[in-house]
């Protein structure tokens, strides 16, 4: 089974390849400046040595997941939370330890409020309504709570939109 997105599939092609280039979602030049912020608080995570290596991908996975998901990760770290985060096989706590990482985070979240749409939510949109995958129904999976918690809130206004 091919779970890739297949323009030969659209009912649209022009509304698919607006937001489809292959088999990634295009992104706005404000949502590609807050993921190399992103990646930018991963390299300082990783200079940490035992663990930040692994820590080190969780904010990028989490600005991809959702903008909402990007920047409640950040802030909860920012107000001195601690972010869990598991595996199969390990278990990682993570917490700001530095100005640097600060620092960081406050222009990953600087960057977020800037991108605009999500690209994540249109993709949600074009399935739901221009594909017509709400009149057969479906399920829509999220491996962060921030993400499925934000779908389910905005489900009421992801209504069609027309550009």
């Amino acid at each position: 089974m091919n779970i890739h997105p297949d323009a030969q599939l659209a009912r649209h092609p022009h509304r698919f390849n607006a937001l489809f280039q292959g088999i990634a979602l295009r992104t706005s030049p404000g949502f590609d400046r807050a993921y190399e912020e992103a990646c930018a608080f991963g390299r300082l995570l990783a200079g940490r040595g035992q663990g930040g290596g692994f820590m080190k991908n969780l904010m990028e996975q989490r600005v991809c997941s959702s903008v909402v998901a990007g920047i409640g990760t950040a802030t909860r770290l920012l107000a001195g939370q601690t972010i869990h985060e598991e595996t199969e096989d390990v278990d990682r706590e993570l917490d700001v330890q530095d100005a640097a990482e600060r620092a960081a985070l406050e222009r990953l979240i600087q960057a977020l409020g800037g991108v605009g749409d999500d690209p994540k939510l249109s993709a949600i949109r074009h399935y739901l309504h221009d594909e017509g995958w709400l009149e057969l129904g479906c399920i829509i999976f999220s491996q962060y709570y921030d993400t499925a918690a934000w779908i389910a809130r905005v489900r009421r206004w992801v209504s069609p939109a027309r550009h």
